[in-house]
């Protein structure tokens, strides 16, 4: 079981995570896994309740658990004003 700790979803490092199991899609604004078919519209995920919804759903399909500890960091990095309830622009 992976435990996933809510402040590091908005812990915000300056620049861009290295990531190994995500491909960012700067232009259409998605964040692709770089095995499976997971593909997630950045553009529709506008508040922390979608973003630990997307979290929840990732883990109930067996993402492995350093993929997921990357998605959540980017989300970190991408979404820092969540932290402070305000949806994303």
């Amino acid at each position: 079981m992976t435990v996933i700790y809510a402040q590091a979803i908005f812990d915000s490092p300056k620049k861009s995570p290295v990531m190994k199991y995500w491909k960012y899609r700067k232009r259409a604004k998605a964040l692709r896994h770089v095995q499976w078919t997971y593909e997630v519209d950045l553009k529709r995920t506008l508040n922390w309740l979608e973003l630990i919804d997307w979290i929840f759903y990732l883990h109930s399909q067996g993402l492995e658990p350093a993929a997921l500890d990357e998605f959540i960091t980017f989300c970190g990095w991408y979404f820092p004003q969540l932290a402070e309830g305000k949806p994303h622009q």
